[in-house]
């Protein structure tokens, strides 16, 4: 939306949030066929209303299980490896337990170590993968593990700032941004130490040489994408925003994704924020469905309903209302099966739960406009719930809670905890993720087998073409026989169809010759054939 959304919403539901919600199911299943670099021709939904890009990079992600190994680096990698490992190597393979074995279900992505950036705040880790150095991931770290219990000073020094910082949901302005735009004061002071640590002066690296396109560091950089979960997730949110505005270079290659990021946003840095990336950005946020009772004050539970996003979708897809450059219709039953998720179709679901930590707890900001609310079914397939994404911005979290959450006051029984264990935790969007992978493989084989099934289909119609072509040219020459009763009369030369329209030009031309030497070479009947006795014999 141009406008900037309400406070307390940001899901102002138009057609064009409905079609780019469409377009990245719709992506998820062209991608089946094959993988996805972005700005492939291939499988690549462009938009004409928005033009800052596809989800082809996304489903890329989400379809070759390297949005796992995203998860990992931020998760993970950005807590654990050390300065002196710079230049070392990351190694990571996406495995899932099916029966009593873990399977692996990619191989192994390796990244090399580039850049460690950070202070006793926040903390970034920058590589680039082995099997595409065009492109630079850098991961950035959330909270870190409360130890204040176990080593109080080594606690104070680390992971009590993060908490801190999680709760510090005053309004702050960011210069670089201008007047009248303003952030989450604990994200910002984050992104602050970062920034003055080296992440500056390395952006205005990456921006010259993208600028002057030469190399960096070795190869040439076409896309920057940054990744980070929960705090972390707005940390690379606030991050991403920072270096398209101070290095406007950097702007058409910078991608987000990141997972369960607390609000940190103003609605105008929203709208701005959208208008920067648009589908360069995206925010996956767990959600699940409960028959209930809403537990008392739990604001990230929101009644289910047909209407909303949902609702107008399956509207536009059963009156054609929707571009064709989206959706087609042969296509549309399979991305109806992408949008909604078989157990949230059951009447007894009445609410639809959401990661807590997405809920806002200040009414200074707002879930950006990129999430993607997405659940598993049954069978523990991932998809993208439209009605829940249209809904999100109803969240909401009471600070007061957040505070006690982060503090470690929160009785164990409360509702809360079970929403953060079931859909925060990391281990639960890795989850979700391999819900994508999963989808995509039987979304793959099925393919497959359709293809064989149509190869199977052509050849035999083929096949009984080949017949009925053979059979008529028995019956021609049965016919031609009984027409010449001559015993020596010459056997017809038969031709096929491609034969006779090569030979036409030939006999035109032998017409031609023959005419200017006063004898002209008559065509011979039926295939128009030249018998080469009629061409040596002289005029």
């Amino acid at each position: 939306p141009s406008a900037p959304p309400p406070i307390g919403r940001t899901k102002t539901l138009t057609p064009e949030s409905i079609r780019r919600v469409a377009s990245h199911s719709l992506m998820c299943e062209i991608a089946s066929l094959g993988p996805l670099d972005a700005g492939s021709a291939k499988g690549s939904v462009q938009h004409p209303s928005h033009t800052s890009g596809s989800y082809g990079w996304l489903t890329h992600l989400l379809n070759s299980g390297e949005a796992v190994a995203c998860l990992s680096l931020s998760g993970n990698h950005a807590v654990s490896v050390k300065p002196d490992q710079l230049e070392s190597t990351i190694s990571y393979t996406v495995r899932h337990k099916e029966g009593e074995n873990m399977v692996a279900l990619t191989p192994t992505f390796n990244f090399s170590v580039i850049g460690i950036f950070g202070s006793e705040k926040g903390r970034a880790l920058c590589v680039r993968p082995h099997y595409r150095p065009s492109s630079v991931y850098m991961a950035f770290r959330g909270v870190r593990l409360d130890i204040r219990k176990t080593d109080p000073v080594a606690d104070a020094q680390g992971p009590a700032l993060d908490r801190a910082n999680f709760k510090a949901t005053e309004p702050a302005a960011a210069s670089w941004l201008g007047e009248g735009y303003v952030v989450h004061s604990g994200v910002l002071d984050h992104l602050e130490s970062i920034w003055n640590s080296g992440l500056r002066d390395y952006f205005a690296e990456l921006s010259r040489c993208t600028e002057l396109r030469i190399p960096f560091r070795g190869a040439y950089v076409h896309k920057l994408l940054l990744v980070g979960l929960s705090f972390g997730g707005a940390l690379a949110e606030l991050t991403a925003l920072r270096a398209a505005v101070t290095f406007p270079p950097l702007s058409p290659i910078v991608h987000v994704l990141s997972f369960g990021s607390v609000p940190w946003a103003s609605p105008a840095v929203t709208a701005r924020f959208d208008d920067i990336f648009g589908r360069r950005s995206v925010q996956l946020v767990n959600s699940m469905r409960r028959a209930g009772p809403r537990p008392e004050g739990a604001g990230w539970w929101l009644a289910a309903s047909r209407g909303g996003c949902g609702g107008q979708l399956l509207d536009m897809l059963k009156g054609g209302e929707m571009d064709s450059s989206i959706v087609s219709e042969w296509l549309s039953q399979s991305l109806m099966h992408w949008l909604a998720p078989n157990d949230s179709r059951r009447a007894g679901n009445k609410y639809v739960v959401f990661d807590p930590l997405v809920a806002s707890s200040s009414d200074h900001f707002v879930p950006l406009q990129n999430l993607l609310a997405c659940s598993k079914d049954k069978d523990n397939k991932a998809s993208v719930d439209p009605a829940a994404t249209s809904c999100i911005g109803k969240t909401h979290l009471d600070h007061r809670l957040l505070s006690d959450f982060i503090d470690g006051a929160l009785p164990p029984d409360h509702a809360f905890w079970e929403g953060y264990n079931s859909l925060h935790y990391g281990a639960r969007y890795r989850d979700l993720l391999i819900g994508f992978l999963l989808k995509h493989r039987d979304v793959k084989a099925a393919a497959a087998s359709e293809r064989v099934r149509r190869q199977r289909e052509l050849k035999q119609r083929r096949q009984s073409g080949t017949t009925a072509a053979s059979h008529a040219r028995d019956t021609h020459m049965h016919a031609h026989m009984h027409s010449h009763p001559c015993k020596d009369s010459p056997k017809p030369q038969l031709h096929s169809p491609q034969l006779t329209v090569a030979t036409a030009p030939v006999v035109a031309a032998a017409n031609m010759i023959a005419a200017a030497m006063g004898h002209i070479i008559p065509e011979s009947e039926g295939d128009h054939a030249i018998p080469q006795n009629r061409l040596t014999q002289p005029p």
